[in-house]
């Protein structure tokens, strides 16, 4: 499913506002980078077979619906995090960005609760031992906290997701999930698509504004 899409969502990514107060800890992996050499072929192949359509045939109405298991982390005795009326509203923002792209994300399921004040402010090592209690497998898992601390080096993160072929995970910052960007660009990270201003908030793009080396630097797009 990732690679038809990635076509799709690939320019929307970059049109995207955020209002983020602190940095993605999405990064490209040589994992995430390998898997994405292997994806330009079939890219490649999208691109050709979408612009030998007439421009009817382009404007399809099929809808691509994706399911997410929302987990919740609160404190031990169940109270705070964020609300189930914060989710909703954060979900139908992010339909409103993806809705070009005929994409429509839903909750599956009740969403799962974590009462763990251990969690509550999240440390990134804590992350394993997480998801294989909860994780669901086959849907995208989002888990809200309160705050998210990579644990290595102390820094504050309104989110991060993992690059594919990583796992179908992504944890948010509460305060970031209703920011009305950050969740829809986490997102875009899970199906594949690098920051467009370079491969991580320390490092700048190398892409030129001509457009030239687009291929090879850059988002890849």
């Amino acid at each position: 499913m990732k690679k038809s899409i990635l076509l799709l969502i690939s320019m929307l990514f970059s049109s995207f506002m955020f209002a983020q107060d602190e940095p993605c800890g999405t990064i490209s992996t040589p994992e995430s980078e390998a898997h994405f050499n292997r994806m330009k072929n079939q890219i490649e192949q999208l691109e050709n077979e979408f612009m030998s359509r007439t421009a009817t045939q382009r404007n399809s109405t099929a809808l691509t619906s994706i399911p997410i298991k929302a987990h919740i982390i609160r404190q031990t005795d169940g109270s705070e995090g964020l609300t189930e009326e914060e989710l909703t509203d954060a979900l139908e923002i992010v339909n409103t960005f993806y809705a070009n792209a005929n994409l429509n994300f839903f909750l599956c399921e009740a969403i799962n609760y974590i009462d763990d004040t251990a969690l509550y402010d999240f440390q990134t090592d804590s992350q394993d031992d997480m998801s294989t209690t909860n994780g669901v497998d086959d849907v995208l898992n989002i888990y809200f906290a309160n705050s998210v601390t990579r644990s290595t080096t102390s820094s504050s993160l309104c989110g991060y997701a993992y690059m594919p072929p990583g796992p179908e995970t992504i944890l948010m910052n509460n305060s970031c999930t209703t920011n009305g960007s950050t969740l829809a660009h986490e997102i875009g990270h899970f199906f594949g698509l690098n920051h467009t201003h370079g491969p991580s908030n320390s490092e700048l793009t190398e892409e030129l504004v001509d457009g030239s080396n687009c291929n090879v630097t850059g988002d890849n797009i």
